[in-house]
């Protein structure tokens, strides 16, 4: 039996009333469903996380605004300076969306704990083919 499809929801915000500022104290993201049900990719494929995390998303007539709060319970965090695009050992959030509804294609942006910005498109559904 296949577990059922997880899905993110946007929630729909009025202009202005986000702050690009690093903190997530306007009243907007409160609006928001939290995105807590995370798995793991490394080390151990689909394990439980080893630290909690809250995503949320909601959108205007001009960006799609992402917040998280993530947790390092277990030692710092790593966050190494690099290039653009390159996440090396730094710890990051990225997100991907699929924008085509293909399942094979998406669009990733993303960023690295000192703030490197990362960027790509996957033509192919295989997350080591990107431009």
């Amino acid at each position: 039996l296949e577990p059922p499809r997880k899905q993110a929801h946007a929630t729909r915000v009025p202009q202005d009333s986000i702050q690009l500022d690093g903190h997530l104290d306007e009243g907007a993201w409160e609006t928001a469903q939290p995105i807590v049900d995370f798995r793991q990719q490394e080390p151990t494929e689909n394990g439980d996380p080893v630290d909690p995390m809250e995503v949320r998303i909601v959108f205007d007539e001009t960006a799609l605004w992402v917040g998280a709060r993530m947790h390092a319970q277990h030692g710092g965090v790593q966050a190494p300076m690099s290039r653009r695009d390159v996440e090396g050992q730094a710890e990051y959030l990225q997100i991907e969306l699929d924008t085509f509804l293909d399942h094979r294609t998406a669009y990733m942006f993303g960023v690295t704990a000192s703030g490197v910005r990362l960027d790509h498109f996957h033509p192919t559904d295989n997350e080591n083919d990107s431009d």
